[in-house]
């Protein structure tokens, strides 16, 4: 449906006499340089390896447990039910933890890319309204056109208009 009307946009511009003034961006270019996609990256690593430290103090409990438990096997000492069963506690709470966290760094993920591709929407169709562009694409993913006139790209000038 999609590409059925971005089809026909392009047939009707291209039927019409007047010339409308038309740009392309290159939507990664802009996440990779545009200053709030740069921050939203490095609150993502944030989250990241705040998550990956709490993670790993308990991963090392769970792998010092582990190591006595195999050294008490190795030594033919029986292990008490507590102690395994503690040791699985254990185990279960970090896998618990590790999903909880993954969630929510991708819930977190999902909201800021929200709000990102919703800022970043809103201030090109602001730049395009201010420089009187009839018509300003975003092919990258989208499968809308294969080529385009490397004139037509406005990348560089709409992400020195976002870094303002």
């Amino acid at each position: 449906m999609l590409k059925i009307l971005v089809l026909s946009s392009l047939f009707l511009t291209s039927c019409n006499d007047q010339k409308l003034k038309t740009g392309f961006i290159d939507i990664n270019d802009i996440y990779k340089e545009y200053h709030l996609s740069i921050a939203f990256e490095e609150l993502i690593k944030n989250f990241e390896n705040n998550a990956a430290s709490d993670l790993l103090a308990s991963q090392a409990e769970i792998n010092q447990l582990r190591d006595s438990l195999s050294r008490l096997k190795n030594e033919n000492i029986e292990i008490d039910q507590s102690t395994l069963k503690h040791f699985y506690e254990i185990k279960l709470k970090f896998e618990k933890s590790k999903q909880n966290s993954l969630s929510g760094i991708q819930d977190s993920i999902k909201i800021y890319r929200e709000k990102l591709n919703q800022d970043i929407n809103r201030k090109i169709y602001h730049f395009a309204q201010k420089k009187g562009y009839d018509y300003v694409y975003s092919p990258a993913g989208s499968g809308a056109f294969m080529y385009a006139d490397s004139s037509l790209n406005i990348t560089k000038e709409v992400i020195k208009h976002l870094n303002k």
